[in-house]
């Protein structure tokens, strides 16, 4: 058996001729095999210079590169999604094509006319469970921003106006076609006319009566603290 090192007509050529891997060393110390199944197996870490890349596919479909500043995944969403699976190839987590994070399912689903673009969905109330822990050794809790403004794009703070909603809380419930009809909801809304350091706000609770597809308001909270039922 020998390894061949020559050139042909369309570049250089490193071979072995029998049925045997290509084994690279540095100081007599195996550092890298090209196996007889074309895998190529380093024996240590395989390190991607700053602002080189690896690339995966034909067509450069996947992307995995760093720079001074920045670690970057890319891919080509034309060709498909992009999934994290377990070692059974089951997926914990799909990006799809048009930016959907997706939790225990791969399908988009419509609720209530949204595609929301982080999905939550499982087989059992543990799969269906998102929690926000503070673990600080102080008395900071841990917390769920809702926010507005009317800027048009992220990263503005243009002031809100009377009756805007801020956020909302829906609550949906199967009715054997969709889950499109609300059960209740809770509504943070302004309440009054806003400006500098000046948010009024108001809460109100919603219910859905028997026999009815939408939610009427039961009670409200406004922002001069009054309860109104």
């Amino acid at each position: 058996n020998s390894v061949q090192i020559r050139t042909n007509a369309t570049g250089g050529l490193i071979r072995t001729t029998g049925n045997y891997p290509l084994v690279f060393e540095t100081g007599q110390t195996e550092a890298l095999r090209l196996n007889t199944d074309q895998e190529v197996l380093p024996q240590s870490h395989l390190r991607i210079k700053d602002s080189k890349a690896l690339y995966l596919g034909d067509s450069n479909d996947f992307t995995l590169t760093h720079d001074a500043t920045d670690c970057r995944i890319r891919y080509n969403h034309s060709v498909g999604v992009l999934k994290f699976q377990k070692n059974d190839n089951s997926n914990v987590m799909i990006l799809n094509t048009v930016g959907d994070l997706l939790v225990g399912t791969s399908t988009s689903r419509t609720i209530n006319s949204h595609v929301p673009k982080l999905q939550v969905t499982g087989y059992d109330y543990g799969d269906s469970t998102v929690s926000i822990i503070n673990n600080e050794n102080n008395a900071n809790g841990a917390y769920l921003f809702f926010g507005k403004q009317r800027s048009g794009g992220p990263g503005g703070s243009t002031v809100v106006a009377a009756n805007d909603i801020i956020g909302e809380l829906r609550f949906n419930a199967g009715d054997g076609s969709d889950l499109d009809n609300l059960a209740a909801r809770i509504i943070a809304e302004v309440d009054g006319t806003p400006g500098s350091n000046d948010t009024p706000g108001r809460l109100s609770f919603y219910t859905t009566a028997d026999g009815s597809a939408s939610a009427t308001e039961r009670m409200r909270i406004d922002s001069s603290g009054r309860i109104l039922i």
